[in-house]
């Protein structure tokens, strides 16, 4: 789905209505992404970014140079969704595509990689799917 469309970036989304302040919050208008950020309000927002995205060719260099320029600096304090406000704030197009249906499972610590490895064995995330 990520590489359908000619967007500068495709970012996956689950739809979702449920969420609070942990999730990376996409706020969406049509299929077009207006900004991201764990502080937007949740009910305003059309979904989770799930960390998975297709950079298009023109937006490489604008997004790589930013990260450079970030870690020349010190900035350690970002997530790449920032940067990818930064291009959405400089006017490339950066569009949502709806995960839908398709498993998936935030892993960022030892407990989340052993309650994903637990879903696997036990049929209700597969990973082939």
């Amino acid at each position: 789905r990520l590489d359908e469309g000619d967007a500068d970036l495709t970012v996956a989304v689950e739809h979702r209505t449920d969420m609070g302040e942990e999730e990376m919050k996409a706020l969406v208008e049509g299929d077009r992404v207006r900004a991201f950020g764990k502080g937007l309000d949740p009910r305003k927002s059309y979904g989770e970014s799930i960390g998975m995205a297709r950079i298009g060719e023109r937006a490489c260099g604008p997004l790589f140079e930013k990260l450079s320029r970030a870690f020349d600096e010190g900035t350690t304090n970002l997530y790449y969704e920032d940067v990818f406000n930064h291009l959405i704030e400089t006017g490339y197009v950066v569009k949502a595509v709806d995960i839908g249906a398709c498993p998936w499972i935030e892993v960022d610590t030892p407990e989340d990689l052993a309650h994903a490895e637990a879903l696997v064995r036990s049929g209700k995330l597969d990973p082939a799917a």
